[in-house]
């Protein structure tokens, strides 16, 4: 069996290693203190990102709502726009059409007036042919007159 000193120092042996246990718990214990603090700063920080990146959420959808306002907007700016340049085209075939007519007709009025002119230009020469004429049978008349019958 063992004697009182040995069991004494059993003791001892178990209570130093308990003291030594209990302190590297004492050590493991602060940095675990430690590292929760260093948890706690970094979820501090995590909960300021994300509210800030919640206010910027917020900040780009009041963008999105305004862009989508906008595009509406442009939408019926395009509609209208679509409408006008419809109408446009409408007006322009007639436009086409009556500047069409214009040439149609401006050619026909050459033609005109090309044949009134030749015409006017023979009946001129028509009449220059009768006036000799008349010129003569005046001075026939006259002659005739003046033969005593």
């Amino acid at each position: 069996m063992m004697n009182d000193r040995e069991i004494l120092e059993l003791i001892l042996t178990k209570v130093t290693t308990i003291e030594s246990d209990v302190t590297e718990l004492k050590v493991e214990v602060r940095e675990l203190r430690a590292d929760v603090e260093k948890l706690k700063v970094d979820v501090a920080k995590l909960q300021a990102d994300v509210a800030k990146l919640q206010v910027d959420v917020a900040k780009l959808q009041a963008d999105v709502a305004k862009l989508q306002v906008d595009v509406a907007k442009l939408q019926v700016v395009v509609a209208k726009l679509q409408v006008d340049v419809t109408v446009l085209k409408g007006k322009m075939e007639r436009l086409e059409e009556k500047v069409e007519v214009i040439y149609d007709q401006t050619g026909k009025l050459t033609e005109y007036h090309t044949s009134t002119t030749h015409k006017l230009d023979s009946i001129r020469e028509e009449q220059k042919s009768v006036y000799e004429i008349l010129g003569q049978h005046e001075v026939h008349i006259r002659t005739l007159l003046r033969i005593p019958s």
